[in-house]
């Protein structure tokens, strides 16, 4: 169930409250009749694309689909968590696609499959010159998915000195 609440009396403190309980968005009265109507249209639309990316009926992955709804409005950095082929790229491209940027650039990136020297400059992209064989310039990841989203897949086998720069970069 898709939650919208309406308030004539609102104060940050509820907002916050209802969020963390999983409200998808919180409107204060008087309503604007256009600005309700859009905002169902989007929260149904989102749920329409999270069935089409998350396959599944159980209990858990209707709370996973939830919780891909209640991330999706917000712009935080998101960790998510699973063994190897559980489907963390689909729960990503799901938020992507449930978010206010699923018309920008989803960009994967699987940070075992690429050696970590190369990782750094993948990432971070590079200057012409900035190192032998540098012979352009070159955009890093983070730059390409600005505004989109960067799905980091496998930071787990990553040394401490590059998992350290990834997350000075998230911060």
């Amino acid at each position: 169930i898709i939650v919208v609440m309406m308030t004539a009396h609102g104060t940050v403190e509820s907002v916050k409250t209802a969020m963390r309980a999983g409200v998808y968005d919180f409107l204060e009265k008087p309503v604007d009749r256009e600005q309700l109507l859009k905002l169902v249209e989007t929260a149904l639309s989102g749920l329409v694309q999270i069935d089409d990316d998350i396959i599944g009926q159980s209990e858990v992955i209707e709370r996973v689909k939830k919780m891909i709804l209640k991330v999706a409005v917000s712009s935080s950095t998101v960790l998510i968590r699973g063994e190897s082929g559980s489907g963390k790229e689909r729960v990503a491209r799901a938020i992507h696609n449930a978010s206010p940027r699923r018309n920008e650039i989803f960009q994967a990136v699987n940070c075992a499959a690429i050696n970590e020297n190369l990782l750094e400059s993948e990432l971070f992209g590079h200057e012409k010159g900035s190192f032998t064989g540098a012979h352009v310039q070159k955009k890093g990841q983070f730059e390409i998915a600005d505004r989109g989203s960067l799905f980091l897949d496998e930071i787990g086998d990553l040394s401490v000195p590059m998992k350290a720069k990834i997350f000075r970069v998230l911060q």
